[in-house]
């Protein structure tokens, strides 16, 4: 599923446009409400977009659907992945004395 987005006027305004696609048809149970999440190297970025809560247009052209959505708002949160909190928290154990595994190794002291 791939997310892209536009600008088209409606009514003579201006509005974003979430174009949502893919090869089979989509059925959403929340169309106000979407979320496209991406991870790339140790940041997973996902970014939320609340809709009219309806698909204001849906067309089929060479196998692909697509979807249009007009925006209300849209939001952006980027937060560590998953592998770079491990990785972390493996760093972070070492430190305190312990194996890397989140085991304590007992009485280890840094110097």
């Amino acid at each position: 599923m791939r997310y892209l987005e536009s600008y088209i006027s409606v009514n003579s305004t201006f509005r974003l446009v979430l174009v949502v696609s893919d090869t089979s048809p989509i059925t959403f149970s929340n169309p106000e409400m979407l979320q496209d999440v991406q991870e790339s190297g140790d940041t997973v970025t996902t970014t939320t977009y609340l809709t009219d809560g309806y698909v204001f247009r849906h067309y089929e052209k060479d196998g692909t659907h697509y979807y249009w959505f007009l925006v209300k708002s849209k939001s952006v949160q980027q937060q560590a992945s998953k592998k770079a909190l491990d990785e972390q928290k493996a760093i972070n154990d070492i430190l305190t004395g312990g194996d890397g595994t989140g085991t304590y190794n007992g009485g280890s002291e840094i110097l």
